[in-house]
């Protein structure tokens, strides 16, 4: 079958569908691992950052603070 050719769907036998339909699976599984999977951990990483900093303000108010802009960061 070419690239450009049109197939209708409702003519391919039920094994083509199936078929299909797991490689399209698979590639939303792969996209979903390679974006979606990080910016869902970095949503929570910057959420997790901004609580911590309402936390200092309201402990600490009127005095300057240092804020760790990573994860790594240790004292």
């Amino acid at each position: 079958m070419a690239a450009s050719e049109t197939v209708e769907l409702n003519q391919l036998p039920i094994q083509h569908l199936e078929t299909l339909r797991s490689q399209l699976e698979e590639a939303r599984s792969k996209i979903a691992r390679r974006f979606y999977e990080p910016l869902k951990v970095a949503q929570q990483k910057f959420g997790d950052s901004k609580e911590n900093v309402k936390k200092l303000i309201n402990k600490e108010s009127g005095k300057p603070i240092l804020v760790p802009l990573t994860s790594s960061v240790s004292f």
